[in-house]
């Protein structure tokens, strides 16, 4: 093989033919030789490294400023580490590229603007990765973005805005609207939506409360009469130690004079009745 491929290969992992023209046959040879592996047109790596996840998205750089990782990777190296990601990773980009082992294209035009860089590879922003996700795995992609605080409501709307006619976007619309009291869990969802039907007025959403220098968001909150419901969804409340912190969390709060009830997706039929009940204990005291 070329001297100045291997030395290539050992520095960065891949080699380029389009930032080394003058290798590009040399390349190819070596491909057809079974010597390289072609990731992506004119980005080539040792074959034995093609599964490589790191190589696999330094390819994606290296073939052009032009390709963008979408939706569950581009996720994963922002704002969702622990994402479950499938194995070909998404890309985005303009041209008619067909689909490469490992990849999963798809020829579309992204406004600059929707692209930003995290470890070092080009990828849609938050509000956009979001929108795409919603498509593949449902409302919990607008769940998770809000709990992490990645995004908002209105980023969300101007994203889709920014992106019109694209099929699936009827669907993003709705997610959104069903998204606009802010829920954090699909429990959380589901407990708006009842809440909203019930008619009852003067409750809020994440609201923050301060007692001894720690702040705690209340999932659902009617400030004015001291009232927190909290949803305790398997996902976030299942180990030991968030059991033990929200006992703490409660104590906290009806010190504080809070009155708490705590709901699963078992008693989320008791929501609405509950929260009637506890205003009029609450407006009778």
């Amino acid at each position: 093989m070329n001297p100045e491929i291997t030395a290539l290969l050992a520095a960065d992992g891949v080699v380029a033919a389009r930032r080394h023209p003058h290798l590009a046959r040399a390349l190819n040879s070596c491909q057809h030789r079974g010597q390289l592996t072609r990731l992506l047109p004119g980005v080539y790596a040792y074959p034995d490294r093609a599964a490589d996840a790191s190589l696999r998205l330094r390819a994606i750089t290296e073939y052009g400023n032009d390709l963008a990782v979408t939706a569950e990777w581009a996720a994963s190296l922002s704002w969702w580490p622990d994402i479950d990601r499938p194995d070909r990773i998404g890309v985005a980009g303009p041209h008619d590229l067909k689909d490469h082992e490992g990849y999963a294209y798809e020829q579309r035009y992204i406004r600059p603007d929707l692209l930003t860089s995290a470890s070092g590879s080009l990828l849609t922003v938050t509000a956009l990765t979001v929108l795409d996700l919603i498509t593949e795995i449902g409302p919990i992609a607008v769940d998770e973005a809000l709990r992490r605080r990645a995004t908002t409501i209105a980023v969300l709307e101007r994203a889709l805005r920014l992106t019109p006619g694209r099929r699936g976007n009827k669907l993003r619309r709705d997610v959104l609207e069903d998204s606009r009291d802010q829920p954090w869990s699909p429990l959380e969802r589901d407990a708006h939506r009842r809440l909203r039907s019930s008619g009852i007025a003067g409750w809020v959403t994440n609201h923050p409360v301060r007692i001894a220098g720690v702040v705690y968001y209340l999932d659902v909150a009617l400030p004015e009469l001291r009232i927190a419901l909290e949803f305790d969804g398997a996902e976030y409340h299942g180990t030991p130690e968030a059991f033990h912190g929200d006992r703490r969390r409660d104590q906290d709060l009806v010190a504080a004079g809070w009155r708490v009830a705590r709901f699963t997706v078992k008693t989320m039929d008791r929501v609405v009745p509950v929260l009637r009940q506890l205003i009029r204990e609450s407006r009778a005291a």
